[in-house]
């Protein structure tokens, strides 16, 4: 169906400084330009335990909008 799917970086424990050392050193695999941040997950074999997004802090600062202010906008599949 031509989905794109999110590549997993690394499988491991790292910590923040480690992430923050990631996101700055490497460019998106979708787009010109830095990643935008990581998603961090922890999961066991059946669930998704935990999650997090760590996201570039001058990325952040040019959203306008916050998508919580926003109205809903369903994504849809054609």
């Amino acid at each position: 169906m031509g989905f794109k799917t999110v590549p997993r970086l690394y499988a491991g424990e790292v910590t923040l400084d480690q992430l923050r050392d990631w996101v700055h050193a490497h460019d998106s695999q979708f787009r010109q330009g830095h990643l935008e941040g990581i998603v961090v997950r922890r999961e066991n074999a059946d669930w998704l335990e935990n999650r997090a997004k760590l996201v570039r802090a001058d990325f952040t600062q040019t959203i306008e909008a916050h998508w919580k202010s926003r109205a809903l906008e369903w994504n849809r599949v054609v």
